[in-house]
């Protein structure tokens, strides 16, 4: 799972929100982390359309509007 990297920094990020008080945003990780991981999952398992998702920009991202070409 070529993917992993952005799991494990979400951890990372769970593990500092949790030692600094910040309940909520620990939960929100830990949320955003099962996503990653069902979402990944169903990248490697070659659902039909989800091949390149996670490599491609969807456009909708307004940091990236300055990238294209």
């Amino acid at each position: 799972m070529h993917n992993q990297w952005v799991l494990d920094v979400m951890a990372d990020l769970q593990v500092f929100a949790r030692r600094n008080g910040l309940d909520e945003l620990a939960a929100q990780l830990e949320l955003c982390r099962a996503v990653g991981v069902a979402e990944i999952a169903s990248i490697c398992e070659g659902h039909p359309g989800n091949e390149h998702r996670a490599a491609e920009p969807t456009g909708d991202d307004p940091a990236l509007a300055g990238e294209r070409h």
